[in-house]
């Protein structure tokens, strides 16, 4: 299926990006993103109340012996957007890679649309459809642009020169007129002070690329593959309870009957629910999305509630499986006979173009069923309460965990 394109983002010049001295004199930039025109059309009101447009991301900190805290805004979900990201800002911004610390903490903020839907207030974080890259490269290469202008012409202040002969490299403003040099850092907390003119803000060519185009690496490979606690499923929260489902063997399937009592009787465990097969929209639009039906066993512990479910001995209705090995015998019976298919498009005389090629060819193309899903076991945290809620999970689409 093809998606459509990116919108390519346009950008409110005025409010694009804010930025802040902190105590220890560190330079602090948030980027203030407008929303998203049509999809967001709701927002302008409340971005309006609130004096400009509400901060999307904290993206990095300049500190002042010259080290960088970068959040990626941009989820991962295994395709590298954690190094990709600061890839393209610490390019446009001519940061020294090697002072980059990786922060995993961005903040988020949503609304709701006039259907009362809740949406991102600013730019998607989601990941999906190859266009995570697309739907941020001209934010965070404007990002990086405006925050290096910040800086030159903080240091061209500091030395009475023009900002434009001025030049940066690897976290340094530097005057090839002197060969003067300024670390970011030194600059950091009076560059935050101040505004940028749009028109002085420039990005670089293809050919001024540093980062970008170059092998990085991950920027956690080496956490990944020793086994540190990334990932939603490492998460501990106290007094949770753990949950797991004895889900249906087909995606029709019913439920007909599990023995409550039994699992109830397991030490530790404190509540079954049931949960019947949903059918929903799916994304884009068009299709259905079926959850399959399942009981759940909450227990104190996981041993318990695996002991539990084994113990609720469900049985099943409609649990025939469409097997995929069955479903190519029988397309592989129908192209070998006589049997007329059903035509989806004719186009033209395609009995004529054969008869008048220089050249037919003839052969078959198959492939097993792939199932387009995660390799590792989904997990999730919920803690709801009276004021609101905590959720803890691994998920390319964050705001639909409001929903």
């Amino acid at each position: 299926m093809l998606r459509p394109p990116a919108a390519v983002p346009q950008l409110d010049r005025r409010s694009f990006l804010k930025a802040a001295a902190t105590a220890t004199g560190a330079l602090l930039v948030s980027i203030p993103l407008p929303p998203r025109s049509s999809l967001l059309a709701a927002t302008r009101a409340v971005a309006a109340s609130r004096n400009g447009y509400g901060q999307w991301s904290v993206y990095l900190t300049i500190h002042p012996d010259n080290r960088v805290d970068l959040i990626s805004p941009i989820m991962d979900m295994g395709q590298g957007t954690r190094t990709v990201g600061p890839m393209i800002l610490a390019d446009e911004l001519d940061l020294d890679w090697s002072l980059i610390a990786f922060g995993r903490d961005a903040p988020v903020h949503m609304n709701r649309n006039s259907k009362g839907e809740v949406i991102y207030e600013h730019a998607s974080i989601a990941c999906g459809g190859s266009q995570t890259v697309r739907n941020n490269w001209v934010y965070m290469r404007r990002a990086g642009a405006t925050v290096r202008r910040m800086l030159i012409e903080e240091a061209a202040e500091r030395w009475k020169v023009s900002p434009d002969t001025l030049a940066t490299s690897n976290s340094f403003v530097v005057d090839p007129s002197s060969n003067r040099r300024v670390s970011y850092g030194d600059l950091a907390a009076k560059a935050a002070t101040r505004r940028v003119a749009a028109d002085r803000i420039r990005m670089k060519q293809p050919s001024e690329y540093r980062i970008m185009g170059k092998d990085a690496g991950v920027v956690d490979i080496r956490d990944i593959v020793t086994g540190k606690p990334l990932f939603a499923i490492d998460e501990e929260y106290p007094n949770a309870l753990q949950a797991v489902i004895d889900r249906a063997p087909a995606i029709g399937a019913e439920i007909a009957s599990y023995d409550q009592a039994a699992a109830l009787a397991v030490p530790g465990v404190r509540h079954i629910i049931e949960l019947p097969r949903r059918v929903d929209k799916h994304w884009p639009e068009g299709e259905s999305q079926v959850t399959a039906a399942g009981v759940a066993v909450l227990a104190d512990s996981l041993w318990a509630a695996m002991k539990g479910r084994k113990a609720l001995q469900t049985k099943w209705k409609n649990a025939a499986s469409d097997d995929s090995a069955e479903q190519l015998a029988s397309y592989h019976k129908l192209v070998a006979s006589n049997q007329t298919a059903t035509k989806i498009r004719d186009d033209g005389d395609v009995d004529r173009a054969f008869a008048s090629a220089d050249l037919v060819l003839d052969a078959t193309y198959e492939k097993p069923l792939f199932a387009h899903a995660c390799m590792e076991p989904l997990s999730c945290i919920a803690d709801v309460r009276a004021d609101g809620a905590t959720v803890i999970a691994g998920h390319q689409v964050p705001h639909l965990a409001a929903v």
